[in-house]
């Protein structure tokens, strides 16, 4: 049976925009020190592997069970099922921050950019998973696309 769609509202563009430039950050910082780390002991390259399966441990685990990565939880967004406020499961989590991401990635970030003209702030990855990125807080501050691009740079400018 399904449930009604959530109350919450979407996240705006510019919420999702900093909550996935702090976990592409903390990703590069695990993911770096898995590489090192195993290159060091195993002396092998790990490569493609274990890219994988740090960005299973990184976004689909937290987001499968809470809804929440590290990024999210602090802009109060959450990962849930677009016809209920249901979390979702692991196989639909690895498959939207895997193989879903890969196809919003393609052709210039084209599925990444439809947040910006999607009026529900979806991605390609929301769309092909049936998922919403919601914000927790019921008031959100309306962000202009030039500051949302301003305040990416700093935050680019910082990494």
């Amino acid at each position: 049976m399904l449930k009604p769609p959530s109350l919450l509202p979407d996240a705006k563009s510019a919420q999702r925009l900093k909550a996935g430039l702090i976990d592409l950050f903390l990703f590069s910082i695990v993911y770096s020190a898995v590489k090192t780390t195993s290159h060091a002991i195993l002396s092998i390259d790990p490569g493609t592997f274990f890219h994988f399966i740090v960005s299973i441990l990184y976004f689909a685990v937290p987001q499968h069970l809470t809804g929440q990565t590290i990024g999210k939880r602090l802009f109060d967004l959450k990962v849930i099922s677009d016809n209920s406020d249901e979390r979702i499961g692991i196989i639909r989590s690895i498959l939207r921050e895997t193989f879903a991401k890969y196809i919003s990635s393609l052709f210039l970030l084209l599925g990444y950019l439809s947040i910006l003209f999607r009026e529900d702030h979806r991605a390609w990855h929301d769309l092909i998973c049936k998922t919403r990125v919601v914000s927790l807080t019921q008031e959100q501050e309306e962000t202009s696309f030039l500051q949302m691009l301003l305040t990416s740079a700093g935050a680019v400018s910082v990494i």
